[in-house]
């Protein structure tokens, strides 16, 4: 079953897509997908697309487009709190319109770095996070990304097809300049907020995923295992073996798909394993 609209964020209306269970679910937890800076409800490679529709046998599954992306009206301004308001609101919005106990909130790079400082920093309704190629700014970071991505267009460079494209004007010289800019600029767009004083936080588990050839999995699978041991978040990690950092291959997304649903069995189950606030849990086994 499927239900779609606008629900509204400020002055903004944003346009969601919701997979309900069917017949025989039972509605009462759900799972909103926050997708990365520029991109829209689909997910990467439509991966929230197939994860949404894998799950509505349990979960209410909702995908919306954050404002200024996709089917939402405004601008997207990366520099603004308005995506942050943007989800805050859409947790509000369908834990009522669903009558939902429980919600997850699972994003992708920029989406799972917004979801990080949400919680962190506010109290909300949510139960759980999994958070995928969460950034941090760093040099290192920023430079290996750059080079990976240099190194990506200069192989194409060998590809006959590509020189062809070259010829004929339709290789967009634009977008390959400002996806050059965009991994240089990771040494300082993911900079880390901090708590206010007398704020306090959400106190949910999180789960953090990464691709091992992804150039920022160490340093800022690094940063927040410290960051949640200082805070006192119960966490666990995963890294999918050789995936990048939007697991485009269908073998990288299965495999993210089943440590997402043993994540999500196991808090639905009401068991944890090796949970603990300040705890270094254990890598979830493939």
């Amino acid at each position: 079953m499927r239900d779609s609209g606008y629900f509204k964020s400020g002055q903004e209306q944003l346009y969601y897509a919701v997979h309900l269970p069917g017949a025989h679910g039972k509605p009462g937890e759900g799972i909103i997908f926050i997708h990365a800076g520029g991109g829209n409800r689909f997910g990467p490679h439509r991966m929230f697309v197939e994860f949404a529709e894998s799950l509505s046998d349990k979960y209410v599954c909702v995908r919306f487009d954050l404002s200024g992306c996709g089917d939402s009206s405004g601008v997207c301004q990366e520099g603004t709190t308005s995506h942050q308001d943007d989800i805050i609101s859409a947790v509000h919005y369908f834990r009522q319109r669903y009558q939902l106990n429980r919600v997850y909130l699972m994003g992708i790079s920029r989406g799972a770095y917004l979801i990080y400082q949400i919680l962190t920093n506010n109290e909300m309704p949510v139960g759980g996070a999994v958070l995928l190629s969460c950034p941090v700014s760093s040099r290192k970071a920023a430079i290996g990304t750059f080079s990976m991505r240099l190194k990506g267009y200069g192989l194409k460079l060998f590809e006959i097809r590509s020189w062809k494209k070259l010829i004929i004007g339709r290789v967009n010289i634009r977008y390959v300049i400002h996806s050059l800019r965009l991994a240089l600029s990771l040494n300082r767009r993911y900079s880390p907020e901090f708590n206010p004083e007398g704020k306090n936080g959400t106190d949910c588990p999180m789960l953090f995923v990464y691709g091992q050839h992804d150039p920022i999995c160490a340093v800022s699978m690094g940063f927040y295992q410290r960051d949640c041991q200082q805070r006192g978040i119960t966490w666990k990690r995963h890294v999918i073996p050789f995936a990048n950092h939007s697991f485009f291959h269908y073998h990288w997304k299965d495999q993210l798909y089943l440590v997402l649903k043993k994540w999500l069995h196991s808090h639905r189950s009401g068991y944890v394993e090796n949970s603990g606030k300040g705890v270094v849990n254990a890598i979830i086994s493939e």
